[in-house]
């Protein structure tokens, strides 16, 4: 876990998704950055519930257009994001029905490169269907940028496990003790 993290934890930002596209890494596990400036719908959000009952968050995915035209799925849960991709999506249409002449100005956002949900996915399908896109020559992505996986939760996951490590460690060392010591 560290090994595939620590790039990402310690090094700078991620690369932009464009540049990672260019260079054909562009791969699931990678953390980008993308600069979000059309959102074409939100289509879908997923409830996390504790053992079914407690409501612990909700995530929604979004239906992103990248610089190059090509369309990806983007997965938000931080609700300040979210109110941003909302005023963007209505610019964005306004912009493409005519009523704005420009694009309104991106939000940067990083994320680690995940499949779909096949039950969001779905949802994906249909939505591109529905605009008529998945008969385009538009590039889609069936991937997501997840922006649920931040570098402070990484830190934190990295730091747990590391715990967990060296608590092991001296409970085999104080078990070999206590089995030399009863010889």
């Amino acid at each position: 876990f560290f090994a595939v993290n620590a790039r990402f934890v310690f090094g700078g930002e991620p690369q932009d998704v464009m540049q990672a596209i260019e260079n054909g890494e562009f791969v699931k596990d990678e953390h980008v950055t993308v600069n979000v400036n059309a959102v074409l719908e939100n289509y879908a959000f997923t409830k996390h519930r504790i053992n079914g009952i407690i409501p612990i968050g909700t995530d929604q995915h979004y239906m992103i257009r990248l610089e190059n035209n090509a369309i990806v799925s983007l997965k938000v849960k931080n609700k300040r994001i979210i109110h941003k991709l909302d005023d963007i999506q209505e610019k964005t249409w306004d912009c493409m029905n005519g009523y704005s002449k420009t694009l309104p100005t991106g939000v940067k956002i990083q994320g680690r490169i995940s499949t779909i949900h096949p039950e969001v996915e779905g949802y994906y399908s249909t939505v591109l269907s529905f605009l008529g896109l998945s008969d385009s020559d538009i590039p889609i992505y069936y991937v997501e940028i997840d922006t649920t996986e931040t570098k402070g939760k990484a830190i934190v996951e990295i730091l747990l496990l590391f715990a967990l490590s060296v608590a092991c460690v001296f409970s085999a060392l104080q078990l070999y003790k206590k089995m030399k010591q009863s010889k």
